[in-house]
């Protein structure tokens, strides 16, 4: 968490450096690692994903697969 405000307004690192990169997050999406490892938020390890998408994954236990499968997590949390 980094503080962006006073008083103590914070905001997650990740989000912060998305913001830098690809500016405001569109409505109803989420920015996820793809290590799975919340304290490296390198744009590299960023990607988005819908709020349905994140529900789905989190239900079935993807949220936290290996980052080479994290794009089969998304497929799968799609259908």
């Amino acid at each position: 968490m980094i503080k962006i405000a006073m008083p103590n307004q914070l905001r997650g690192a990740h989000l912060n450096e998305w913001k830098k990169h690809f500016g405001p997050r569109p409505k109803g999406m989420r920015v996820h690692f793809k290590d799975s490892h919340r304290t490296n938020s390198s744009i590299h390890n960023l990607i988005l994903v819908t709020a349905e998408q994140c529900a789905v994954m989190n239900k079935m236990g993807l949220g936290r697969v290996e980052p080479e499968f994290k794009q089969t997590a998304i497929a799968l949390a799609d259908s």
